[in-house]
C-alpha cells in the first residue's frame, strides 16, 4: 500500500471555504497487516499535488476534518481521530496547515471523535466546537481571554489583591494586560513584570 495504491481509503475531506485550492484529506490502509494509522494530506493546488501533514496526531485513524472558517488562510484545522486502548484518539488542532498538530481533547471523556462541527457565532462570541464521539456529543467553549495571556478573564477578574482583579497591584485590571496572567491564588510575572514579588 501507499499513496498511489487503491488499498488506501479516504475517510474525510475538508476544503478551505475562503480558498478552495487548499484541501485536506485523511486516508487509511484497512488491508495492511501493520498497525493501522491514519494519515492526513494537504493540497494547495486543488488536489493536483498532495503532501503529508499529520505530525503529532496519535489517533489510529482520522475520520473527521474541519477547516476553521474564521481563518481565511485555511491553516487552522480540527481533526477527529479514532483510537485504541494504547493509542487514544480525540480532537486535534493545527494552526500551521498541518505541519504540527496538538491535542484539543482536554476534558473530552471519549477517546474517539468521529464528527466535528463549529457552530456559527456572533462577532466577539467565544469559539465553540462540537464533537460527535463513541460516547455521545460533546461541546467545548473556549474561555474568554481577550488579552491573550492564557488566563481566562473570568479567572483574572477574581485575582486577589488590594483591588479584586488587580493581582499585581499596579492599578490596572489583570484581564486587560497581556504581560500578566493571574489566577485566583496569585500572579505570575512575565518579562514586563520582572522584579515584582509573587
Amino acid at each position: 500500500g501507499g499513496p498511489t495504491s487503491s488499498n488506501w481509503d479516504v475517510l474525510s475531506i475538508a476544503i478551505n471555504p475562503a480558498n478552495p485550492n487548499r484541501l485536506y484529506a485523511t486516508a487509511i490502509n484497512f488491508v495492511s497487516t501493520e498497525a493501522r494509522q491514519g494519515r492526513v494530506y494537504r493540497s494547495d493546488d486543488a488536489g493536483l499535488n498532495w503532501v503529508r501533514a499529520d505530525s503529532g496526531i496519535a489517533g489510529a485513524d482520522v475520520r473527521a476534518l474541519l477547516v476553521d472558517p474564521a481563518d481565511t488562510t485555511g491553516s487552522t484545522v480540527y481533526a477527529g481521530a479514532g483510537g485504541t486502548a494504547t493509542n487514544p484518539g480525540g480532537v486535534y488542532r493545527t494552526t500551521d496547515a498541518g505541519l504540527t498538530w496538538n491535542s484539543f481533547s482536554i476534558g473530552l471523556m471519549a477517546d474517539a471523535a468521529l464528527a466535528l462541527e463549529i457552530p456559527k457565532r456572533a462577532l466577539g462570541a467565544p469559539f465553540r466546537i462540537l464533537a460527535g464521539t463513541i460516547a455521545g456529543a460533546w461541546s467545548f467553549t473556549e474561555a474568554d481571554d481577550p488579552d491573550g495571556d492564557g488566563a481566562p478573564s473570568v479567572v483574572e477578574n477574581n485575582a486577589p489583591g488590594v483591588t479584586t482583579g488587580d493581582g499585581n497591584g499596579d492599578g490596572n485590571q489583570d484581564a486587560g494586560q497581556t504581560s500578566v496572567a493571574s489566577n485566583t491564588g496569585g500572579i505570575f510575572g512575565l518579562n514586563a513584570m520582572a522584579g515584582l514579588a509573587p
